[in-house]
């Protein structure tokens, strides 16, 4: 297993070394394609894309997990905003939350 992962290491460096450097500090950033920070928003809109195809679906044939799913983690995403608006700029959270939903 470990041979596998040098080799796939080894391979992507050579493909990175051949991007133009805009891509590579694209890739390399903090919160960049190589880092939860980029995938676990890049999924939640993947949800929330999802979630607008079912306004044209009968209310038959709605998924009830994949609407749970979409209200646990809006719920999960609202709760965690406030809790940092509040923290640390208390003058204005209204106004951030509104434009983080909108």
């Amino acid at each position: 297993m470990a041979a596998v992962a040098r080799s796939v290491s080894r391979v992507w460096g050579r493909f990175e070394q051949r991007l133009p450097k805009t891509a590579r500090n694209f890739l390399n950033h903090a919160a960049g394609p190589k880092t939860i920070f980029f995938w676990a928003p890049t999924f939640k809109w993947g949800l929330v894309v999802a979630g607008l195809a079912d306004v044209t679906r009968p209310a038959e044939k709605l998924s009830l997990q994949q609407s749970g799913a979409l209200a646990a983690t809006d719920t999960g995403t609202a709760i965690r905003v406030n809790r940092h608006l509040h923290r640390h700029s208390p003058r204005r959270p209204s106004v951030s939350v509104c434009c983080i939903h909108f």
